[in-house]
């Protein structure tokens, strides 16, 4: 079949939300793309979406440009009928051509039954000592976030800190990485809303980023934090800030690492469920973060810890 590779724009990422959200469930916002863009900058954000000539959409890919010579891979989708008729790997060699050019590391969260593949025959054989576990939460008991929310350390919105302090424990989590255009995009994201955890001295102990997604769910990412009574006050906090959470289906980006200690705070007050496991892979190495504090990764698509 006949087919073009073209740069995408705001209209194909929100066709590209829809199809996605129906035929592999991911969650995503219609803004995610003008925010990568204000991110990552319009320049390091390459956008691929597969058109035929009836202009019928075949399938995309996304891939973003950071700071410190890393390249991260998103949104790689095929229409289930048009799969492994060539067209996504044509889609891929053309995202990802000038990062190879540059030397760049490129990594991306594979689904379980895709990883092999980019492993055996694409190279991305370099992976973190954990895996990213997907879990979900409903039926969220009201009064019990009401209640506890001020139990712990305190707890501010985003315009209440200095963002200097906020880059730098960023950085700290996410192996020495400068995030600084990523963070200030992503907890401005104008489908979310950000919260930080100070302790005593003011310092930053954690923050976590919520935002609305697809079919109205919420998705928290990241949610960093020192430990996890921490971890829990942003919980509760995020959580009381939104008035339709009782009726929501929610989601944390979880590691290996921090995912039985994040369901057990969860489950004090809502109903919890393991979903899947996703897989983080390189070409070059896997960003050593600190993943102890790491209790749900800053963003499945673009994010690499």
């Amino acid at each position: 079949m006949h087919y073009t590779i073209e740069a995408g724009d705001v209209a194909d990422w929100k066709e590209a939300t829809d199809l996605t959200s129906k035929n592999v469930q991911w969650e995503l916002s219609y803004n995610d793309l003008e925010v990568y863009w204000k991110a990552y900058g319009k320049d390091n954000v390459i956008f691929l979406v597969a058109r035929n000539e009836d202009r019928q959409f075949c399938g995309c890919a996304l891939l973003g440009k950071a700071k410190g010579n890393i390249s991260t891979i998103a949104m790689y989708f095929v229409m289930p009928e048009l799969q492994g008729t060539g067209i996504g790997n044509a889609i891929f060699a053309k995202l990802t051509e000038s990062s190879i050019k540059e030397g760049r590391n490129i990594g991306m969260n594979a689904a379980k039954k895709m990883s092999e593949k980019y492993t055996t025959r694409l190279g991305y054989d370099k992976f973190p000592k954990w895996r990213i576990e997907l879990i979900s939460f409903t039926e969220v008991n009201v009064d019990y976030v009401r209640e506890h929310m001020n139990d712990g350390c305190k707890i501010v919105n985003l315009n209440e800190v200095d963002f200097a302090k906020l880059v730098e424990y960023d950085s700290k989590v996410a192996a020495g990485y400068d995030r600084s255009g990523f963070v200030k995009a992503w907890t401005e994201h104008p489908d979310g809303y950000t919260k930080v955890a100070l302790n005593s001295a003011g310092a930053v102990i954690g923050y976590g980023t919520a935002r609305l997604v697809t079919n109205d769910n919420i998705v928290y990412s990241p949610l960093y934090a020192n430990d996890d009574a921490t971890a829990k006050q942003l919980i509760l906090t995020m959580f009381n800030h939104d008035n339709q959470l009782a009726v929501r289906t929610g989601f944390f980006f979880s590691i290996t690492t921090t995912v039985g200690r994040l369901s057990k705070i969860v489950s004090e007050f809502a109903k919890v469920q393991d979903v899947t496991y996703i897989i983080s892979q390189f070409t070059k190495e896997a960003p050593p973060a600190d993943s102890e504090k790491v209790y749900s990764i800053s963003d499945i698509a673009l994010g690499f810890i």
